[in-house]
């Protein structure tokens, strides 16, 4: 999946069925911290799980 997937699957786990710039930067945000604690790599275009 890319970047943008799990962002928008998780604004519907929310409730949400847009996300605006500041929900959107911080899902960014959250997936670089998840590839900086090597949880994650292959941003922006393909997340893989380690």
């Amino acid at each position: 999946m890319d970047e943008t997937e799990p962002t928008i699957l998780a604004a519907r786990f929310f409730g949400w069925n847009r996300r605006g710039p500041d929900i959107g930067r911080a899902f960014a945000e959250d997936l670089l911290k998840l590839r900086e604690e090597g949880r994650i790599d292959g941003l922006p275009n393909r997340i893989v799980l380690r």
